[in-house]
């Protein structure tokens, strides 16, 4: 099965900005890109891209009922999902292999793993998307052809069929039976849970309660954050700035720039947040 030729876009690592001009930055609602990249009409997906740099890109997706992107894809970086609404199905047409991802679960898609996502319910999938370092190769975009049959790949046993075990990349799905929870801080402690966290990226959530506070930070890598629930202030010391991210608002962290997270709202705050490629 073949691909339509594709372009990679020009915002391809230069959104909302290019790497000579990072800063902490707001991703408010007027900053997200909305863009349908490739596929057939009849089955693709909505995006929302939040940031894409040189380093890392998150945006959101939204699959309707009864819907997939179509054709497949595969990307030239490692890639995490983390799970807002609905049952996403995910079908890897390489090897066969399928999984089933909830609200609040994750996903791990490893680099050159094929990837489609379907929607087989009768409400919207809806799931935030990480990838690091690079989408697709810049010069060639992403791979036009994969094998069709996943037949291949499988053999028969009494009463069953099982995948043989091939040096192919896999999925993962990442919930709270693999993820692995940490607190943040050593005053001032904030609960965080990890959900992917390999050479290349690192996705999780953590949540904040009524007038608490994170301990300062900073990171060797590209960090996006996205407030999932409630109203996320975050305070950047070197320049003695304040930003309140709305709820499904996002906020860029450049590499090694020191932010705190507050919380001035009557709720508990629950944020997801994506770095690449070092902690």
């Amino acid at each position: 099965m073949s691909k339509a030729k594709f372009k990679v876009p020009e915002w391809h690592g230069r959104h909302p900005f290019p790497p000579d001009k990072k800063k902490p930055t707001l991703i408010s609602r007027d900053k997200i890109l909305h863009f349908l990249l490739y596929g057939k009409t009849a089955y693709t997906d909505m995006n929302w891209l939040l940031a894409s740099t040189d380093r890392i890109h998150v945006g959101i997706y939204l699959i309707p009922p009864g819907g997939r992107f179509d054709p497949p894809d595969i990307h030239a970086g490692e890639e995490v999902y983390f799970m807002l609404e609905g049952t996403l199905t995910i079908f890897n047409p390489q090897t066969g292999d399928v999984h089933e991802v909830l609200a609040g679960e994750g996903l791990w898609i490893p680099k050159d793993c094929w990837h489609q996502g379907h929607n087989f319910t009768d409400r919207v999938v809806k799931g935030i998307w990480g990838i690091a370092p690079l989408m697709w190769e810049l010069e060639k975009g992403p791979p036009t052809e994969y094998p069709a049959d996943p037949r291949l790949f499988m053999y028969e046993e009494p009463e069953m069929y099982l995948w043989k075990k091939t040096d192919l990349p896999r999925m993962k799905v990442l919930n709270g039976r693999n993820c692995c929870r940490v607190m943040f801080g050593k005053e001032h402690r904030i609960p965080v849970t990890f959900y992917a966290s390999t050479k290349m990226i690192h996705m999780g959530e953590f949540t904040i309660p009524h007038n608490g506070y994170s301990e300062p930070e900073n990171h060797n890598g590209d960090e996006v954050v996205f407030a999932l629930r409630e109203n996320l202030t975050i305070f950047t010391p070197s320049t003695q700035e304040t930003f309140e991210v709305n709820e499904g608002e996002a906020f860029f962290i450049p590499e090694k720039v020191k932010h705190q997270y507050y919380n001035f709202t009557n709720g508990i705050t629950r944020s997801v947040f994506v770095i690449a490629p070092k902690l």
